[in-house]
This record gives C-alpha cells, sequence and structure tokens, in this order.
C-alpha cells in the first residue's frame, strides 16, 4: 500500500463528507435493522441483503440522494457491518480467538473519517487521482508504483487533512 496526501477543493471536500457520511449512515441503518431482528429472534441481514435493499433504497425519494454516493463505499460499509456480525457471532459460540467482542456499536461522526473503494485512476504527470463520483483531485506523489490498483482508502484525520492509501497488487522483486 502506499499511502499520499491529498489536497482536494471545496466541492471536494463537500462530495468526501457526504461519502464519510453516507458510509456511517448505511452502516448504522442496517445495524439497527439487524437488531431489531435479532430482538425478534430472526436471522440477520446478510451482505448479499444489505446490498440488495440498498438498490431498493436509491429508488425511494426519501433516500434517493444514495445515489450520488460511490457504490463501493456503501458495499464496503455493508460487509464491514456483515464482518462485525460474524465476529460477534463467533465470539460468543467460541469460534473466535482472543477476547470475546461486544455486539456492533453504531459509528458516531468522529474525528477520524474514511471510506473504502475501488476503480481509481490515478496520473502521475498530473499530480491528481480521479476517485469515483469524484474527478481530478490533486496528491503529492512522492514516489511512483507500478502494478494493478486494488482499492484505495480515503481519510480525514483530525487536523482536516485528507489522505489516500492505495493498496496495489505488485510482481515480487528477487
Amino acid at each position: 500500500a502506499f499511502k499520499f496526501r491529498l489536497y482536494p477543493n471545496k466541492d471536494q471536500e463537500q462530495r468526501l463528507a457526504q461519502f464519510f457520511g453516507a458510509k456511517r449512515w448505511v452502516f448504522n441503518h442496517f445495524l439497527a435493522e439487524n437488531k431489531e431482528r435479532h430482538e425478534r429472534q430472526e436471522k440477520h441481514l446478510s451482505n448479499f441483503d444489505i446490498n440488495k435493499e440498498l438498490t431498493i433504497l436509491k429508488r425511494q425519494s426519501e433516500t434517493e440522494w444514495l445515489k450520488g454516493i460511490d457504490d463501493w463505499c456503501l458495499k464496503h460499509a455493508s460487509e464491514d457491518l456483515t464482518i462485525s456480525y460474524s465476529n460477534f457471532f463467533k465470539s460468543i459460540t467460541g469460534k473466535r480467538k482472543g477476547p470475546k467482542i461486544d455486539f456492533p456499536r453504531f459509528k458516531s461522526k468522529s474525528n477520524h473519517q474514511s471510506y473504502r473503494t475501488r476503480n481509481i485512476k490515478v496520473d502521475f504527470n498530473n499530480n491528481v487521482v480521479n476517485l469515483p463520483k469524484i474527478k481530478n483531485v490533486k496528491v503529492v506523489f512522492d514516489r511512483q508504483f507500478n502494478g494493478k490498483i486494488k482499492s484505495a482508502t480515503i481519510s480525514k484525520t483530525p487536523s482536516g487533512k485528507y489522505f489516500i492509501s492505495i493498496l496495489v497488487e505488485q510482481e515480487q522483486q528477487l
């Protein structure tokens, strides 16, 4: 993985804030739904079920704002919830090594925010990166890399700085 500093303009910062908020909203929305299902002793929603439900939510008027959000951001939020549920149930049944894990908790708007995505394009010549639904974000490349880009994590620190960590699959050099 390679980590670089991002310099988004005001409009791009606003879009990134929407993505961070949407990721948190999806996680919390489906955590609440799964909590209700758990109390009714129903099976919790799987990653597939959540993604199917997201498609339906995008068509409804009160949640159509989800259409403007990067799909991978939303899919990774549902994946994170599914993994935390799986770890919780494995923990209480003894199938998970290590200390017991509590029931998944709601995400709050914290100082450190992030989301994962795919299908980014890097332009080393112009020092920009194209994220899905956000074009031409300035970036400082202190080194170049070769290989296939697998995914990227965009994060904002408490001090307000933005970073991108790019996961790259490279040939092993001996």
